[in-house]
Order: C-alpha cells, then structure tokens, then sequence
C-alpha cells in the first residue's frame, strides 16, 4: 500500500472538513475561534486558491486520510 498525494478538488471539501473537524473533536479543540468553526474550513478548496496558497490531500485506497497545505492568514 501506498499513499498518493494530489491536489485538492472542488469535490474534496466536504471530506476535508469532516476530517478537521473530527480531530478537532477528538482532541476537544471543537472550541469557538478554531478551524471547527471557521468558514474556510468547509470550503478549503476555494480558501487555496490564491497564488501563493496550496493544499494536497493523502488518499489510501481510493480515500481521502487527510490533507495539509500552506496559506496566508485572513486576519
């Protein structure tokens, strides 16, 4: 087995959120003023599209595990 690595896609967001946030939960991050409740985080594909801005997501068999990326900050 072995993970591949590719862009995020438009059709990727719900999973990638769904994973955030069941980190998030998981560790009791699930908290206001994290990405739990930030509105990018269910719109990451859009939220990467800038320039300077990228995000991969890992799949294993032919699933979304997880993902990563490099952005500026809003605020």
């Amino acid at each position: 087995m072995s993970v591949a690595i590719r862009l995020i896609q438009p059709n990727d967001n719900k999973t990638i959120a769904s994973i955030i946030k069941s980190v998030l939960t998981e560790l009791n991050y699930n908290l206001k003023g994290t990405a739990f409740y930030d509105k990018e985080t269910d719109n990451m594909f859009e939220a990467y599209q800038s320039k300077k801005a990228v995000y991969y997501v890992a799949i294993l068999n032919n699933e979304i595990i997880g993902g990563c990326g490099i952005n500026q900050l809003t605020n």
